[in-house]
């Protein structure tokens, strides 16, 4: 069989266990013309399997901890790319029977420890890998592989495979340097419209999984990845993504640090955090949250999502449903068919005969919310004339509250705070309910309190506005300003119909200004909103009914 698309540089893939074995053969490998890279077991091997798809020809060992060459055999000829992949066990197991069990598992071949480089040749030979009269490597149409001008004294990964056909399209071979594998360029699948996504995840494995889940997705194109924030701001420039799909610990420049370079370099496009859910990630996407990412997932089981099926689920039903509503948002942003006000939308203002001094403000936010509070909660005449208490929802995980109420403690210095059961609400006192947990207003006497439960989650959040918007109306009666802020769902929309029943006041943020318009948009939609406005303008409408009621 001759090869269509030209001469190209044969792989290798060597795993072992043993740092000078696996030396040996990559040496050898290489002193045969094969690009080679090495990994240290099973689980190192089958990842970069998976990112770069089927080499020319694996040797792996048997006894390796974290997935040993016969259970690596079995998940080779599992996959169904991966199946014709040719593959020579080398190990110092000798019996017959193990051989031939190794054979029956998918291995094509079998060398004993310790072999010589001619020995391995000569499997390589026998396999059909490289031409048996010149040693030179043949690749797996059967044709004569030129060698490549560059040194193969390092190892390095050459992507290839789906993850790397974004470069040039699936009959070339993309390369990169410096040992790590990543993905560069448009790929050939991409339709006019599509979300370009770029990835900057250090992990081969969930790259590959967001890659292959959201290329699945209409309306979706991966159209790169990089290993760290080195890479990622690199291929901002260069493949003019839709958005930033974004890890936190990264080498050499980690998800924090490069939001801040891209915030420094005026790179304005939309980032989405994917992290894992534990305290250290919880902090790091909370920070990032404030420095100005526009929401989070969670990565199931762990940094390196260990469980592939709630992985894939979350990506799909999760981050997918994301990304569309914040990109859709920026693209209509540039094309200005979004304004800051409809008049017609909103509610008739509250005359002076009809409103009632403001005791509580409540607020409501969740997509985008970290950051618009900070930025509402610097606003100098709201500082100014905060004499009443106020107490907001944002939907986040119970982790993450707590940090935000820190964080913004920190940036403001109010007295912001997660809140507790039984705590009494004070003039100037925020208090944020935390993740979770539903936080109810009661009326005691004269005093406003707190508390907390666990009922089943409203409109599939807990804590929910709607549950706070309505205790508050309840106890608090007409002297409720509600605050509806950026945020997906509806969330919040009956507890500010019960707030203006009430005689109370509402506000909603703009579109213009919002992330998503979900929960703002809802309330504008039903003429409960007393007034809409742009994120900078609402400090200044919340400082004016604290001070006079109008």
């Amino acid at each position: 069989m001759q090869k269509s698309h030209g001469e190209a540089v044969m792989r290798a893939l060597v795993i072992d266990d043993s740092r000078p074995i696996r030396g040996i053969i990559a040496k050898i490998m290489r002193g045969l013309n094969f690009d080679t890279i090495e990994a240290g077991n099973g689980r190192e091997g089958w990842e970069i399997l998976s990112e770069q798809g089927p080499f020319d020809i694996v040797t792996v060992n048997w006894e390796m901890p974290e997935m040993d060459g016969m259970q690596f055999a079995s998940k080779v000829r599992r996959t169904m790319r991966f199946r014709h992949m040719p593959m020579l066990m080398i190990s110092s197991i000798d019996d017959a029977e193990s051989i031939g069990s190794a054979k029956k598992r998918g291995v094509d071949d079998y060398l004993v420890k310790p072999c010589t480089p001619g020995a391995i040749t000569k499997k390589l030979k026998s396999m059909g890998v490289i031409d048996p009269s010149t040693a030179t490597p043949l690749d797996i149409f059967g044709s004569k592989v030129k060698q490549d001008s560059k040194s193969k004294s390092e190892s390095i990964e050459r992507p290839n495979g789906p993850l790397a056909e974004m470069k040039q399209g699936p009959s070339s071979v993309p390369q990169k340097s410096s040992g790590r594998a990543s993905l560069k360029a448009s790929p050939s699948s991409e339709q006019k419209g599509d979300i370009r996504v770029l990835m900057v995840e250090d992990s081969s494995f969930v790259r590959n999984v967001i890659k292959s889940t959201l290329d699945s997705i209409e309306g979706f194109c991966v159209v790169g990845g990089a290993v760290d924030g080195v890479e990622g701001l690199e291929l901002i420039e260069s493949l003019q993504p839709d958005v930033v799909l974004l890890d936190i610990e990264m080498p050499r420049m980690d998800g924090l640090e490069m939001l801040r370079e891209m915030r420094k370099l005026g790179l304005r496009l939309p980032v989405v955090m994917f992290s894992s859910r534990t305290e250290r990630g919880a902090k790091a996407t909370t920070d990032a949250l404030l420095i100005g990412a526009k929401d989070f997932v969670f990565k199931p089981g762990g940094p390196r999502m260990s469980d592939l099926e709630a992985g894939e689920s979350a990506i799909r039903n999760e981050l997918a449903p994301r990304l569309k509503w914040i990109c859709d948002r920026e693209r209509a942003k540039i094309s200005k068919t979004l304004s800051k006000t409809d008049p017609k939308k909103e509610g008739t203002p509250l005359t002076a005969a009809l409103m009632k001094p403001i005791d509580l403000v409540v607020i409501a936010a969740s997509t985008g919310g970290p950051a618009a509070l900070a930025s509402l909660l610097r606003c100098e005449a709201l500082r100014e004339t905060l004499r009443k208490p106020v107490v907001i929802v944002q939907h986040m995980p119970a982790i993450f509250t707590k940090y935000l109420a820190s964080r913004l403690a920190e940036e403001t210095g109010l007295d912001i705070a997660e809140a507790t059961e039984g705590e009494t609400l004070k003039p100037g006192m925020i208090r944020i309910a935390p993740g979770g947990n539903h936080l109810v207003v009661n009326r005691t006497l004269k005093e406003y309190t707190t508390s907390i439960n666990r009922a089943d989650p409203v409109n599939s959040c807990r804590p929910s506005a709607d549950v706070l918007f309505h205790s508050a109306a309840d106890a608090v009666s007409g002297g409720v300003l509600a605050v509806m802020m950026t945020g997906m769902g509806h969330d919040g929309r009956d507890g500010c119909r019960a707030i203006r029943e009430a005689g109370g006041v509402v506000i909603a943020q703009d579109e213009l200004t919002s992330i998503v318009w979900g929960m703002p948009g809802s309330v504008v939609a039903e003429g409960l909103a007393n007034h809409v406005m742009g994120l900078e303008q609402i400090g200044n409408k919340i400082s004016s009914y604290l001070k006079v009621g109008a």
